[in-house]
């Protein structure tokens, strides 16, 4: 899988930047970047088609479904129900919120390289603080205070942030057969309520690849109809520049198909 990412940096150097297809590239890429530190390697990957068990245990950490697909999930909610920009672009980031409770792991890979004692932070708390109702109704008020249509905003939050509860229950097992994570729904007060999901899908499975190339397909279709991308969160210069592209590569092919 390694070497798409590494043909998609050569790529993007040898068209430049310019087309849409570099910049669906950088998403790529970035991606990568993101999960790099947690990625398996060939060999293990090797292991696992060969129906190897003995790498969950070589494994000290997992993560939940990937950051990107719950970005481009929780932008195309939040883009379909509300205006303004930032009402939008608030109750995006509220869908990537709940992961805000694996902070600490970073705490733990640094005292891990400096030699300090061990921490466990991340197992601690990953799951726990960020990924219930609580968290739920204290990332959605924090939305309504500062978005522009309060009310509105803070309930498509709620919608972004249960739609990241429901990924990670159907798309974030680990490598071992039993390797769920469940949802606590009432944590940390409480572990009633907890759901889990034995047909649960590994993190890496096809499923969560075909679900982030529909969403990216959906962020296309958008661009091209709407006139808006993910590309707003962070700058309207670069989502215009993008949303340019995509038109007019799309009238080029309408044009050959009609031609």
């Amino acid at each position: 899988m390694k070497f798409l990412y590494r043909w998609a940096l050569r790529y993007i150097s040898s068209c430049g930047w310019n087309s849409a297809s570099s910049l669906l590239c950088c998403i790529a890429l970035a991606h990568y970047l993101l999960s790099a530190y947690l990625s398996l390697s060939d060999e293990e990957l090797q292991g696992i088609e060969a129906g190897g068990s003995g790498y969950a245990a070589s494994r000290p950490l997992e993560i939940n479904m990937h950051v990107l697909t719950h970005l481009l999930a929780s932008w195309a909610a939040s883009e379909g129900l509300q205006r303004p920009d930032r009402d939008v672009a608030l109750a995006t980031w509220a869908g990537l919120a709940p992961d805000l409770d694996g902070a600490g792991l970073i705490v733990d890979v640094v005292r891990d390289a400096v030699g300090l004692p061990e921490t466990t932070l991340y197992y601690q708390f990953h799951h726990i603080l960020g990924h219930g109702l609580p968290a739920a109704i204290v990332i959605s008020g924090l939305v309504g205070a500062l978005a522009v249509r309060k009310t509105r905003a803070a309930v498509v939050a709620f919608l972004t942030v249960h739609l990241h509860f429901l990924g990670d229950l159907f798309g974030s097992r680990g490598l071992g057969p039993m390797d769920y994570w469940p949802v606590e729904y009432l944590a940390p007060f409480s572990d009633a309520w907890t759901v889990s999901w034995r047909g649960q899908w590994w993190l890496a499975g096809w499923q969560n690849t075909v679900i982030s190339v529909v969403l990216l397909m959906l962020v296309l279709v958008l661009a091209v109809y709407r006139g808006r991308s993910p590309a707003r969160l962070f700058s309207a210069k670069a989502d215009d520049a993008f949303v340019e592209v995509i038109r007019l590569r799309w009238s080029r092919i309408r044009g050959a198909r009609g031609a």
